[in-house]
């Protein structure tokens, strides 16, 4: 009915039953909380595409994180200008992942082996110091691209009417909200249909003439057969995975920045992709999965130092509660924020530090800390580094 065969038909329900239960089979590691699993599903649907080019042709490309970046940039553009609506958003992340790809393929592709590796780190390093800096007016540089009631979103308030008053919205499904357990089986049922399209790509003629080209191209030069067609292809359907992926990012969390573009995040990929097993169906998701996974119980084991409630963030005087920005919820509370920005920030001491939080040259926020005499109070941290023309005067 599918065009599966049965062992195939049998990988694709055992991987449908798997990431539907994701939540009962990842609570006896703690890691079912929605936000961990969104990141499964999405870098999941990063890797996938990922594979079809590194797995199928061999061809490794260090400049995935471009098609990431612009995947996310796409979306949110689109949540601004037209609706918050996630399907519009993915969709035309997806199709500018693919055409970005395609300009960079067009080129790269000229090249193989290290010669290409090093021409795709160069254009995604390329797109990297361009959304940072000369495109600031698309991209809002270093800050990142984020929502404000000021966007028009044309097809949410002239078409369908919707007021959002003062609240800053959040992308709904049809009135479903994108976060929490629906944000995570939105982009589960996109990685079911992604995991699906890689198991026709890899059965397919298409897909046996991509493992013909990693197994020798030059062979198949000297018959006759035109590879580039083939791996520029590969190389397309894998943008736009990456596409995708960055499109889901700013799904569940409506912002874009200019890190996601570097090439660390590149290099997570192919870490994924390796660690699972390059070439195979479920390798890459498998990686993902262990990637993050290590990173989340990593994290867990500082929140007790590095998680910062809202009551201790208004324990700070003169403190905006508006002005925080949440990055990343704590497993065991549902209030918890964990990126604080212009927070006067408390030391040890009981002094202050300088107006703005940088003290001296770096932007600061307040940690709380248990002294050895018992008390617990705030001490000083620094994240950020401030730029000279910013930095405050010393107090």
């Amino acid at each position: 009915m599918i065009g599966l065969k049965r062992s195939d038909l049998i990988l694709l329900a055992g991987f449908i039953a798997a990431v539907l239960a994701g939540p009962v089979i990842m609570a006896p590691i703690a890691l079912n909380y929605p936000d961990i699993l969104q990141k499964f599903a999405i870098f999941g649907i990063f890797a996938i595409g990922f594979n079809i080019l590194f797995g199928l042709t061999g061809y490794l490309s260090f400049g995935h994180a471009a098609f990431l970046g612009v995947g996310s940039y796409t979306a949110v553009w689109t949540f601004k200008l037209f609706s918050m609506n996630p399907l519009p958003a993915v969709v035309l992340a997806t199709i500018l992942g693919g055409a970005f790809a395609a300009l960079i393929g067009f080129v790269s592709l000229r090249r193989s082996g290290i010669y290409f590796s090093i021409l795709t780190l160069a254009f995604a390093q390329m797109s990297y110091n361009l959304a940072y800096s000369v495109l600031t007016p698309v991209t809002n540089g270093e800050t990142g691209l984020q929502l404000t009631q000021a966007d028009p979103r044309w097809l949410d308030t002239a078409v369908f009417g919707f007021d959002y008053g003062a609240e800053l919205p959040s992308s709904s499904l049809f009135g479903t909200t994108m976060t929490g357990c629906p944000g995570f089986y939105f982009c589960a049922v996109l990685l079911i249909i992604c995991f699906y399209i890689s198991i026709r790509i890899f059965r397919s003629p298409f897909g046996m003439m991509l493992r013909a080209v990693h197994s020798n191209q030059n062979r198949l030069n000297y018959t006759g057969i035109n590879t580039r067609p083939y791996t520029l292809t590969a190389f397309i359907i894998s943008g736009m995975y990456a596409g995708l992926a960055g499109g889901l990012m700013a799904v569940t969390d409506p912002l874009a920045g200019a890190e996601r573009m570097q090439w660390t995040a590149s290099g997570e990929v192919v870490l994924m992709t390796i660690l699972g097993g390059t070439g195979t169906l479920l390798g890459p998701i498998l990686g993902a999965g262990i990637i993050k996974g290590a990173e989340a119980k990593l994290s867990q084991f500082n929140d007790g130092i590095l998680a910062l409630s809202a009551e201790d963030a208004a324990a700070c005087h003169g403190v905006d509660l508006r002005l925080v920005r949440r990055r990343r919820l704590a497993p065991d509370a549902g209030r918890v924020v964990h990126d604080l920005r212009d927070i006067p920030a408390w030391r040890p001491d009981g002094g202050r530090a300088a107006t703005g939080g940088c003290d001296p040259g770096r932007q600061q926020i307040a940690r709380p800390v248990q002294f050895p005499s018992g008390g617990v109070g705030h001490r000083c941290q620094s994240f950020w580094k401030c730029k000279p023309s910013t930095r405050p005067s010393a107090a």
